[in-house]
């Protein structure tokens, strides 16, 4: 579905002197933000262990499949994110898949409700990164479950 942007996410939002603004970049304006935000993605994407690269991001992202994020603070990028949602019989999620750059942290607060008003039941954090998962618990994320991944290119 379409993903509804808080009512403050704008462009042309002004940042305070202590927090930088939220915006939603549609599909139709990756390409011209991707060079600003192309190599924090990719650093991004060496946690995922081998399951993103930037172009794979990208590609989603220029589908709409998946929502960019960025924090902006006085016309510069100075971290980003990317979103997507889906809807089981039982729930709809926003997943957060990855968080790149420095000061994203003062934008959880305005994800949720963002997730909220698109009728999400849950924001998962994807964020493979160790340092994410002993923050997380103060923004009120709680581990949910671990995944155990086993290769299967090497004998058993």
């Amino acid at each position: 579905g379409r993903m509804l942007a808080n009512a403050e996410c704008s462009v042309n939002e002004k940042p305070s002197n202590t927090r930088a603004s939220l915006v939603l970049v549609g599909a139709h304006g990756v390409g011209e933000i991707w060079p600003k935000v192309a190599r924090m993605i990719g650093d991004a994407c060496e946690y995922s262990h081998g399951a993103l690269n930037a172009r794979d991001v990208l590609d989603n992202l220029a589908r709409a499949e998946w929502e960019l994020w960025l924090s902006m603070w006085f016309g510069e990028v100075q971290a980003c994110a990317v979103t997507h949602m889906y809807t089981t019989n039982r729930m709809k999620v926003m997943v957060l898949k990855l968080i790149a750059g420095e000061g994203w942290s003062q934008h959880f607060t305005a994800l949720h409700d963002i997730a909220r008003k698109n009728d999400c039941d849950y924001l998962d954090a994807e964020c493979a990164r160790p340092g994410w998962e002993r923050r997380m618990p103060k923004f009120g994320f709680h581990k949910a479950y671990t995944v155990w991944r086993l290769p299967l290119d090497v004998p058993a």
